[in-house]
């Protein structure tokens, strides 16, 4: 039997076992899915001993280590490097570890599922973590014109993946965007009814869509403010899924 895991912090609100649990059954994977929650402290040393314990063929990797496993790795895929976060690891046979990003698929597959086209569209992502730089490889390389990030500690000038950065309080100003994204964990389980933005900047953004990385719960206040604009509206579950989908291809090779 082959052991997979979800590595992170806090992961009581994660369905990624489910998930898993149900693409094994259906692909006749003889495997099991743990949650892995490993301390700031000491995710370092913790991660080298399971590496070298070689119990897992594969696992995926959530806020907030996207970036962190990535020194301690044996090798990371081209696309990884590119987006600067890993959010799948395979443990090969030769006990080498290797890092992925298969979050890129599933905001491909999110704006395809929701007929979002970017070509031309100006971006606001919120959040500067690993989620933030799948969504930003995607959607650049789905032809968008100008993709700003939203950080809280942003200061004139500085930019992220060559995008440009602009505080919370410049969204308070005239920002106008085509689309604007929730990368940021504000609103996830168990800390619901919060939104990083408020409806009135919501408003005044004027994006015809909005997508948040959250999946729990289903509808964040972020999407039930784009929502009551009339906007296009969709949470992380199709992500979630494709990415966890293409995670499996990598971990049994097929």
């Amino acid at each position: 039997m082959k052991h997979f895991g979800l590595l992170g912090e806090h992961l009581g609100h994660s369905l990624s076992p489910q998930l898993h649990k149900i693409i094994m059954f259906e692909r006749h994977i003889e495997g099991d899915y743990t949650l892995v929650e490993l301390p700031r402290e000491t995710v370092e040393q913790d991660f080298l001993k399971i590496k070298s314990e070689r119990r897992y063929t594969g696992l995926n990797v959530t806020i907030p280590y996207k970036q962190t496993v990535m020194p301690l790795l044996d090798e990371i895929a081209p696309q990884a490097q590119m987006i600067g976060a890993v959010n799948t690891i395979h443990f090969t046979e030769d006990g080498r570890t290797v890092g992925y990003n298969t979050d890129y698929y599933g905001v491909l597959e999110l704006l395809n599922e929701n007929k979002i086209d970017v070509q031309g569209k100006k971006v606001l992502i919120l959040g500067a973590g690993g989620a933030a730089r799948a969504f930003i490889a995607a959607i650049r390389a789905g032809g968008a014109t100008e993709i700003h990030v939203a950080s809280r500690s942003a200061k004139v000038g500085d930019t992220y993946m060559e995008c440009p950065m602009v505080s919370y309080d410049a969204l308070e100003q005239e920002f106008h965007v085509d689309l604007v994204v929730n990368c940021t964990p504000v609103g996830m389980w168990p800390n619901e009814g919060v939104s990083p933005i408020s409806a009135e900047v919501m408003k005044r953004l004027g994006a015809f869509a909005a997508l948040d990385a959250i999946y729990n719960p289903d509808e964040t206040q972020f999407l039930k403010y784009a929502k009551e604009l009339g906007m296009i509206a969709a949470n992380g579950m199709t992500m979630l899924m494709e990415q966890a989908v293409k995670a499996q291809e990598i971990w049994n090779s097929k």
